[in-house]
């Protein structure tokens, strides 16, 4: 039940936003990684779950620094779910249930990849949504399925929201947009800057085709409706973030400076975040917004902000790191202790974050 939002309203300064909405609390780390890392695709486990040889599995060298928010835990390794890397370039990952995937290459050299360590391949090496889209439609990757059940601490789950069905949403420096969806472990790319507004859960076709019935209803299309309808769905599904977000960035002015474009992408998340406590689904799971990223592209600032708490954080690109690092933005022991969202985090972060070693590291 995320949201992605690309306000491009005005292509000098596009600003990204997304709320990750969970059905409980998660754990998330926030990574800050410099250029120069090698990294490997698979986890060692995984390699060996999977009888593939360590030749086989694919490996690189980051190009790019970045910031990446992480879901998961160390003994149990981490997820990238968000991130922007030094040139600005942004990958949200969405929960898809239409993806599937093809099987190992066991004998292709170099070629397989987690499709949960994906993300975190594209901030490493590419620039643009261009470059991005170019490289994937001639890859020979071959992106393996990997649940996310070990990276929460109720290892009896079986709920289908930590299987690996998901999607990838990029957005750049210059406003461009692709969504990526994984078929048969094939790729599809649907490459605009039109594409503003991602949601979990529907094909992006099906998003598209529900944003044109709802565009000729706004008066937005040709030919237009004499009689526009200003209104929107007041639910919190997916479809009802996404009915919101489309309508207040399609009928909204471009700001002109930044901190106004901000605020503006700001509001629009807010419009399509889940309330802690609605239950208007009635059911026990207790789906909420457990954090909005707002990625300043232009900029180089990730922005974080976590409902619980009264304070936004953020962490700003600096060309000087030259380790990696990170910081714990929620903590989950179990349900009956409870949850620490660390209220105690305000304001530019940097200093707060601690040395560590690059979950991803390749040694070989």
């Amino acid at each position: 039940m995320c949201l992605r939002v690309l306000n491009n309203l005005n292509r000098e300064y596009p600003i990204t936003g997304r709320n990750l909405n969970w059905e409980k609390p998660v754990e998330v780390t926030i990574f800050d990684f410099p250029s120069g890392l090698n990294k490997k695709g698979l986890s060692d486990i995984k390699a060996r779950e999977l009888c593939l040889d360590p030749k086989v599995v694919f490996k690189w060298c980051s190009k790019y620094a970045s910031v990446v928010s992480m879901i998961g835990q160390e003994k149990k390794g981490f997820v990238p779910i968000d991130g922007m890397n030094s040139a600005g370039l942004v990958v949200n990952v969405l929960f898809n249930t239409s993806s599937t995937y093809g099987k190992p290459k066991p004998f292709l050299k170099n070629s397989n990849l987690s499709v949960l360590r994906c993300s975190q391949y594209i901030l490493d090496m590419f620039k643009s949504v261009f470059d991005v889209c170019s490289y994937f439609k001639t890859s020979n990757l071959q992106l393996i399925k990997e649940d996310l059940t070990s990276v929460f601490f109720e290892e009896e789950s079986k709920d289908k929201y930590l299987k690996s069905r998901v999607s990838l949403s990029i957005s750049d420096y210059t406003g461009q947009s692709a969504v990526i969806e994984i078929i048969k472990g094939n790729l599809k790319l649907h490459i605009s800057d039109e594409h503003q507004v991602v949601i979990n859960g529907h094909n992006y076709d099906d998003q598209l085709n529900m944003l044109r019935c709802w565009k000729y209803l706004w008066g937005h299309s040709i030919p237009e409706v004499k009689i526009p309808m200003y209104t929107v769905s007041g639910g919190i599904s997916p479809t009802h973030s996404f009915e919101r977000a489309a309508f207040l960035l399609k009928t909204s002015t471009a700001a002109l400076t930044p901190e106004r474009i901000l605020a503006q992408t700001r509001f629009i998340m807010q419009s399509g975040s889940i309330p802690l406590l609605n239950n208007s689904m009635v059911n026990e799971k207790e789906f909420c917004t457990r954090l909005t990223f707002l990625s300043n592209h232009i900029a180089g600032i990730y922005y974080l902000f976590n409902p619980m708490n009264v304070m936004p954080i953020w962490l700003t690109f600096s060309r000087d790191v030259k380790t990696c690092s990170k910081l714990k933005l929620i903590n989950v022991s179990n349900r009956l202790e409870g949850v620490n969202n660390h209220a105690e985090l305000q304001g530019d972060v940097q200093f707060n974050l601690c040395q560590t070693i690059d979950p991803f590291e390749s040694r070989t």
